[in-house]
C-alpha cells in the first residue's frame, strides 16, 4: 500500500468502480504515471449503495497522494478477464457519410459508396419535405431515404437520420443525430463522429465496431428498452470536450449539469478488445467500461464524471476535479472474485416491522441475512423472524417462529405462484407453453429442474455455499397486513407468511426473474443479485384488498389483489421501466384510490385497481434538477399537497386536481441551503405549526410556517461538522442551538423519523481499518428548538445526549409505537449493542405537563409521513 490512500481490504472488499486484472496498477495521479504524489487528492470517489469505494487491485499497486485519503480502498484482489464473444465481419457494406446538417430545416449532404448527392429543405403547402440537389420543391421529387440510410423527418427537429442494415463499413457523422433500426447484431467497419453529433444506440442490441472515433461534443444514448452493448476492437479517439454518454436529464459536459444519482450505467456496456482506452477532456459517462488488452486512461483536467464500473489491465486518472462513483452494472458479475462481506453471522440490513399500535407479547418482525465466506463458517442465509415485544419495549432475544424453519419443498412448489402473462401459476404447476410465454429462451430449459430450483431454495442447488430455501433480504422492509407478514427475497419472490406462525401462505415469483432459474449459473446470479430491492406497501380500498410494491431499485412496480375468500393473489398492473429507477426504492404511496410514485424522471399516478394511467409526465423544476427524494403526499380535510427533494437540494411542491389527478404545476418550497441531492422529505405538524424536514446523505434541513400561510423559513440545519439555527420570526442566525451537529465523516443511511417533537436521524460512521462494521447512530434534533411536549427517556431515565449509539454496520429507519399507550421509537442498525438478535431498548417519549401525552385527543404533534 502507497501512502495514504485506502486501508488495507481487511473486510474482503467488493465491487468497485476500479478493477484491474493480476500484477495491474491503478493510479490517481496529475501525471497519470504510476507513482505517488504529494498532493491532495482531488477526485470525488463515492458509491451508490454507500460504504467504502472499494478498487479492486493489489494493495502494492495502488498509486496516488500521500498526504489526504481519496477514500477508497484497495482489497489486494484482481479480476479475470471476459471470454468476449468473436468479432464478425463487415463485408460488402456500405460506407455512408452525413456531413453539413445544421437542423431539421436546412439541407445535408449524403455520401453513399463514393457518391456524394446533396438535399435540400423544402416548404411547401403540400408539405414539408427533401428534394436531390437540382430538384425543383415539388412533392413528386420528394426523396425520404438512399440505400440503407433513412432520412429524419423534414422539420422534425427529434428526427434521427435512421441506418435500417445490420452491416455497415464506414459511418461518417457530421453534427447529425444518428440511430439503428436493424434487428439482430449490428456490424460497422468505422464509425466515426465530429462537431456535436448524437449517437443513439436502441437497446437490445449488440454493435460490433471495428474502429470507433468520437470527437468534439458529442452525445449517445441508449433508446427503447434494454440495454446497448458496444464491442469494439480498437479506439483511435474518444475525446469528449463537453460530452454526455448515456446521461438521463440535463448534460452540458460539465460536472455541475449532472447529478450522479439517478444515472442508469446498466443500460450502456462498453467492450473494447485491443489497445487503451483514452478519454480526454470533459465528458460525463454513465456505463460498464471493459479493455480487455490495454489500460484505461482518464485523462480530463477536471469535468470527467463516470458512474458505473471499469475493468482494465491498468486504470489511470487524473489528479483533478473529477468524479467516480460506483453503480453496479451486472456487467461483470461472472468474473468478480468471491468476496466476503466482512460481517460475522447474522445481520439485519432492512427497518422493522412492526405494529403502530401494540401490546406487551405482541409481534414484531425482523428480517436476517448472513454471508458466505470462504474463510469461515459463515453460509449465506436469508429469513424473516418473528420476535415478541416485553414490557420495557424491547424484544426477547430467542425468535418466536423463523420464516426459512417453516418451509418445506412441497409447500413452496404449490404455494409459489409465478407470474405467467398475469395469470398465477403454481410452480409446480408451470407447463412448457407457461415458460414459452414468459421468455422464448425458456422454451429449451429443462423444467424439472427450473421447478425443483424453485422448490428447493438456494440450498438445494449450492449446498456447500447457501442454508436455508429464502434468498436474502437486502433492505426491503417487513409488512405487516391484516393477518400475514409481506417481506422478500433475492430469488425474486414477494412472500407472504402467517403472523402468528410464520407458515407460508403464499408466495408471488415474477416472471421477470424467470430466466435466472434457468440454470445453476443464471440461479446464482439471480441470488447474488438484488432484483426484489424496493419496498412493500398493503392497503384496503373500497373493501379491497391490495398488495402494491417496486423491484429492481424501481424499474418495476406492480399491483396485486388478494382473493376476499382465499386471500390469494393476482396481478392488476405492473409498470416495467427497463434501465429506470426510483429514489431509493421506495413503496408506492396510497393517494385515495390512486397510486403514486417515481420512475426515472417522471411522476407517475395511477388507479390502484388498474385502468388508464392518470398522469405519467417529467415535472418542470426549474431546468435541469431532477427528483431525487421519496414523494411525500399529505391530506388535509380533502386537498393534496404533493413535495419532492431535487439533485440541487429544493423541496418543491404541487397540489393534484382529485378530479383527474394531475399534479398541475410545481412551486418551489424552500432551499434547504446545501446543493446536495435530496433523498426524503418528512411532513410533521402540531395545531399551530407546519414542518418540512429535507434530508441528504450528509444534512438534515427544518423549515416551518404557521397553518393557513404560504410562506415556509428555514429554522434549522445540521451537517457535517457544524449545525444552525434561524430565529423564525426574525430569520436572523442564532449564537447557539440545541440541534446537535453530525460528525466530521460517515453519512446518514436512512430516512429519518418525525415523533415526540424530534427528528431522529440514522447515522453510520465508516469503520476503522481493522473492523469490517461501521458505528451506528441515532441522532436526536428538536422539531422546532423553542418548545418541547416531550421528554426524551432510556433506560428508565433522562436522556439529554445528542445521540444513542445503536450499534454497529449500517444505521435504520427508526420505527415509532405507541406500546401499552406509552410513545416508543425503536432505533435500528445490522447488529444491535449486544450483538444479540431481536430489537434493543427503546427511547421513551414521555408528556410535560400539562400536556398529557399520547391520547388520541391531546396529541399536540400529528405525524403524517
Amino acid at each position: 500500500m502507497h501512502g495514504a490512500l485506502a486501508d488495507s481490504a481487511a473486510c474482503g472488499g467488493g465491487p468497485g468502480v476500479f478493477n484491474v486484472f493480476s500484477g495491474g496498477k491503478v493510479t490517481v495521479n496529475s501525471s497519470l504515471a504510476h507513482q505517488d504524489s504529494d498532493a491532495a487528492c482531488n477526485v470525488d470517489f463515492s458509491s451508490a449503495t454507500g460504504g467504502s469505494s472499494w478498487v479492486n487491485v493489489g494493495e502494492d499497486d495502488l498509486y496516488g497522494p500521500t498526504q489526504q485519503s481519496c477514500d477508497i480502498q484497495a482489497t489486494d484482489v484482481t479480476m479475470s478477464k471476459l471470454t468476449l464473444p468473436p468479432f464478425p465481419t463487415t463485408a460488402s457494406a456500405p460506407d455512408i457519410k452525413i456531413n453539413n446538417w445544421n437542423s431539421a430545416t436546412s439541407g445535408f449532404y449524403v455520401t453513399y459508396d463514393g457518391v456524394s448527392t446533396g438535399y435540400n429543405y423544402c416548404n411547401k403547402p403540400g408539405g414539408i419535405f427533401w428534394v436531390a440537389n437540382g430538384d425543383d420543391c415539388k412533392k413528386t421529387n420528394a426523396v425520404t431515404s438512399t440505400g440503407a440510410l433513412q432520412f429524419p423527418v423534414a422539420g422534425d427537429p427529434a428526427s434521427r437520420f435512421t441506418f435500417t442494415g445490420t452491416s455497415f463499413g464506414t459511418i461518417e457523422a457530421w453534427s447529425a443525430p444518428i440511430t439503428f433500426s436493424g434487428t439482430g447484431d449490428i456490424t460497422i467497419d468505422h464509425l466515426f463522429s465530429q462537431n456535436q453529433t448524437h449517437l443513439d444506440f436502441p437497446g437490445g442490441h449488440n454493435y460490433f465496431i471495428k474502429t470507433l472515433e468520437l470527437n468534439d461534443n458529442f452525445t449517445l444514448t441508449v433508446s427503447g428498452q434494454g440495454g446497448a452493448k458496444l464491442y469494439i476492437n480498437a479506439v483511435t479517439n474518444f475525446h469528449g470536450s463537453g460530452s454526455c454518454v448515456n446521461i438521463n436529464g440535463a448534460c452540458d459536459g460539465n460536472n455541475s449539469s449532472v447529478s450522479l444519482d439517478g444515472q442508469n450505467p446498466e443500460r450502456l456496456a462498453l467492450y473494447v478488445y485491443s489497445g487503451n482506452l483514452e478519454l480526454s477532456d470533459r465528458t460525463q459517462i454513465a456505463a460498464s467500461i471493459y479493455v480487455h488488452d490495454g489500460d484505461l486512461i482518464m485523462a480530463a483536467n477536471s469535468d470527467f464524471s463516470l458512474i458505473g464500473e471499469a475493468v482494465a489491465e491498468n486504470i489511470a486518472i487524473k489528479n483533478s476535479a473529477n468524479r467516480m462513483r460506483y453503480q453496479d452494472t451486472g456487467a461483470f458479475n461472472s468474473i468478480y472474485p468471491d468476496f466476503s462481506s466482512g460481517r460475522v453471522g447474522l445481520y439485519s440490513p432492512a427497518r422493522i416491522g412492526e405494529p403502530e399500535v401494540s401490546s406487551t407479547g405482541d409481534l414484531s418482525f425482523m428480517v436476517y441475512q448472513s454471508d458466505y465466506s470462504p474463510n469461515s463458517s459463515d453460509l449465506n442465509y436469508g429469513t424473516l423472524r418473528a420476535f415478541a415485544k416485553s414490557g420495557d419495549g424491547k424484544t426477547e432475544t430467542t425468535h418466536v417462529w423463523d420464516a426459512n424453519e417453516r418451509m418445506i419443498p412441497t409447500d413452496r412448489g404449490a404455494k409459489l405462484y409465478v407470474d405467467v402473462g398475469g395469470t398465477m401459476v403454481a410452480s409446480n404447476a408451470l407447463s412448457a407453453i407457461n415458460l414459452t410465454a414468459i421468455n422464448a429462451g425458456l422454451a429449451t430449459v429443462d423444467r424439472a429442474q427450473l421447478q425443483a430450483r424453485i422448490a428447493d431454495g438456494p440450498v438445494g442447488s449450492f449446498p456447500t455455499q447457501w442454508s436455508g430455501r429464502i434468498g436474502k433480504p437486502g433492505n426491503t422492509q417487513p409488512v405487516i397486513f391484516n393477518d400475514i407478514v409481506l417481506f422478500s427475497s433475492s430469488e425474486g419472490v414477494l412472500y407472504a407468511v402467517d403472523r402468528d406462525t410464520g407458515a407460508l401462505r403464499w408466495g408471488w415469483l415474477l416472471g421477470d426473474f424467470m430466466t435466472g432459474y434457468a440454470n445453476d449459473a443464471a440461479y446464482t446470479l439471480l441470488l447474488n443479485g438484488d432484483g426484489m430491492k424496493g419496498q412493500i406497501n398493503a392497503v384496503s380500498v373500497g373493501g379491497v384488498n391490495y398488495v402494491l410494491g417496486t423491484a429492481q431499485g424501481g424499474s418495476i412496480h406492480y399491483a396485486l389483489q388478494l382473493d376476499a375468500t382465499t386471500g390469494l393473489p393476482s396481478l392488476v398492473w405492473k409498470d416495467v421501466r427497463l434501465g429506470q429507477r426510483s429514489p431509493n426504492a421506495e413503496k408506492p404511496l396510497v393517494v385515495s384510490d390512486q397510486a403514486l410514485y417515481v420512475v426515472g424522471d417522471k411522476l407517475v399516478i395511477r388507479p390502484i385497481a388498474g385502468g388508464t394511467i392518470s398522469h405519467d409526465a417529467k415535472p418542470n423544476l426549474g431546468g435541469s434538477p431532477v427528483m431525487t427524494s421519496s414523494p411525500t403526499i399529505i391530506n388535509n380535510n380533502g386537498v393534496y399537497t404533493l413535495y419532492v427533494g431535487t439533485s440541487n437540494g429544493y423541496v418543491w411542491s404541487a397540489t393534484p386536481n382529485t378530479s383527474n389527478w394531475n399534479p398541475g404545476t410545481f412551486s418551489q418550497v424552500k432551499y434547504t441551503g446545501i446543493n446536495k441531492p435530496l433523498t426524503y422529505v418528512v411532513y410533521s405538524k402540531t395545531v399551530d405549526h407546519e414542518y418540512l424536514t429535507a434530508q441528504s446523505a450528509v444534512h438534515v434541513t427544518t423549515i416551518k410556517r404557521k397553518v393557513n400561510t404560504t410562506s415556509w423559513t428555514k429554522i434549522w440545519t445540521t451537517t457535517l461538522g457544524s449545525s444552525r439555527e434561524w430565529d423564525f420570526k426574525t430569520g436572523a442566525l442564532k449564537g447557539t442551538t440545541p440541534v446537535p451537529a453530525l460528525p466530521d465523516t460517515g453519512e446518514i443511511t436512512d430516512r429519518v423519523t418525525s415523533v415526540g417533537g424530534y427528528i431522529s436521524i440514522p447515522f453510520t460512521i465508516p469503520s476503522a481499518s481493522d473492523s469490517c462494521d461501521g458505528t451506528a447512530r441515532l441522532y436526536l434534533a428538536p422539531l422546532d428548538p423553542t418548545w418541547s411536549y416531550y421528554a426524551i427517556f432510556y433506560l428508565g431515565h433522562a436522556f439529554n445526549d445528542s445521540y444513542l449509539s445503536i450499534g454497529t454496520g449500517m444505521a435504520l429507519s427508526a420505527q415509532a409505537t405507541y406500546l401499552d399507550g406509552r410513545m416508543m421509537l425503536d432505533a435500528h442498525s445490522e447488529k444491535n449493542m449486544t450483538g444479540a438478535q431481536g430489537m434493543d431498548n427503546p427511547i421513551e417519549f414521555r408528556p410535560i405537563p400539562p400536556n398529557k401525552g399520547p391520547g388520541r385527543k391531546s396529541w399536540r404533534e400529528i405525524i403524517l409521513q
